[in-house]
């Protein structure tokens, strides 16, 4: 782009390029203007958002997980490959759910994760960019749900210490520890 086209130009200056372009009189092209900032702000929004929403749907659904059909240990295993499989083929948020549900052996979810989903389906406005936020994401996700279900647990737990609860000891070291030797 030469010098006196980029003048005229109201593309201005693309990003990457090598070097900036001459605006005369200080004209500055669209994207320098406070309205850029406040789109990357929006983005930064929805994708904490997206974050936000992908976790409380793992949390739901594992709520209605059995351990009965899926040991504990492979919990979290076996929901990373229901949001990636599910993402993938996906259209809408029911046939992710459903598919979710279907991969994680759950027949039947709990009241209390129907009620979770309710509230996700209304708060997930654009669902194609959350299922491509879930299959481009999927592991972080999951991570991030491990990292939030450790802390719960762990203040639980240290409330349960601090009151003098008496299923502490369990809480604390399991009722394996608790056995008497023979």
């Amino acid at each position: 782009m030469s010098r006196s086209r980029a003048g005229s130009s109201r593309a201005g200056w693309r990003c990457g390029a090598s070097t900036k372009p001459f605006y005369p009189r200080g004209a500055t092209p669209a994207c320098w203007s406070s309205r850029c900032s406040s789109l990357e702000r929006k983005r930064k929004v929805d994708q904490t958002q997206l974050l936000r929403c992908a976790i409380d749907l793992c949390r739901a659904m594992g709520g209605s997980m059995s351990s009965e059909k899926i040991r504990r240990i492979e919990w979290w295993i076996r929901q990373k490959s229901a949001v990636e499989s599910a993402a993938q083929s996906a259209d809408s948020f029911g046939s992710l759910v459903s598919m979710m549900a279907d991969k994680l052996q759950i027949d039947v979810t709990t009241v209390e994760t129907g009620h979770h989903l309710a509230d996700l389906a209304e708060r997930v406005t654009d669902v194609p960019a959350f299922i491509r936020y879930l299959e481009r994401e999927a592991i972080y996700v999951i991570a991030m749900a491990q990292a939030e279900a450790s802390a719960r647990r762990d203040e639980r737990n240290r409330k349960q210490a601090e009151a003098g609860d008496p299923n502490d000891v369990i809480a604390m070291y399991g009722a394996t520890n608790l056995q008497p030797k023979e």
